[in-house]
């Protein structure tokens, strides 16, 4: 189960043609590698021109609506339940990577609603409740399963900073180096120096546990993580300064 922190309803996406509703969701704490959850409520009446004409049209609609909310939200999640009769989704399916989770029957001896979705694992299998009201279709209810946490790995690493080089600069040249040249063992001479240097870096620049992510980009470092986390602080403390601040006329 999520918590909707913010929605809105994407009109761009509607075709008089259609019976189609399309809502995008962001949910407050989004599964591990998504965005946003893109839903939309589907319905494809009997006898339709739509129907009348074949599946290709219905096809070519969900294609668009795919492309467009694609190539605008990047790792989206698409949930797309609907009474669809017996439209044949494979082409679709295999053009977005949805799956049809809605299994057996939900109207006598006949599987007229779908659910379709490209985050199947995230969800328990569908469960089919009595119809509500009047209706003669059976209900479905997707609960949401365990959504996987991202995963954590912590490294140790060391923060270069300007100031940190500085320091370390004028470290380096204050150091004698004059006892390795006293050693004639070129590996002594070598773990001497190693050593030196190492004492000099733990001293200015020592190592710090930091947590990383499998979702962190290749260019997302440390110190970009660290300039991210100053304007969070930044702007949380300019907006609990904006809520206690008493004007005077």
């Amino acid at each position: 189960m999520f918590v909707i922190l913010s929605q809105k309803r994407l009109t761009h996406l509607q075709e008089d043609e259609f019976e189609a509703l399309w809502v995008w969701l962001r949910p407050k704490q989004p599964p591990c590698g998504l965005s946003c959850i893109i839903a939309a409520a589907l319905y494809i009446p009997p006898r339709s021109p739509v129907t009348a004409k074949s599946d290709t049209l219905t096809t070519q609609y969900l294609d668009r609506c795919l492309c467009n909310t694609e190539s605008k939200y990047q790792h989206a999640a698409f949930v797309i339940p609907g009474d669809t009769k017996r439209y044949k989704s494979e082409t679709i399916c295999n053009r977005h990577d949805l799956k049809q989770v809605a299994a057996g029957t939900t109207r006598k001896a006949s599987q007229l609603d779908s659910v379709f979705t490209n985050i199947p694992s995230m969800y328990e299998p569908p469960v089919h409740l009595p119809p509500v009201s009047t209706s003669d279709h059976q209900t479905i209810m997707w609960n949401a399963g365990k959504w996987p946490s991202k995963p954590i790995q912590y490294i140790n690493c060391r923060k270069h900073t300007p100031k940190t080089m500085r320091q370390l600069g004028l470290l380096m040249n204050t150091v004698d180096f004059s006892n390795i040249h006293e050693v004639s063992d070129p590996e002594v001479q070598v773990s001497v120096f190693t050593s030196t240097i190492q004492f000099i870096l733990d001293k200015v620049v020592p190592l710090k546990r930091v947590s990383v992510t499998d979702t962190d980009k290749p260019w997302m470092t440390v110190q970009i993580k660290h300039l991210k986390k100053k304007d969070s602080m930044f702007l949380a403390q300019k907006k609990c300064t904006q809520k206690t601040t008493i004007s005077y006329h």
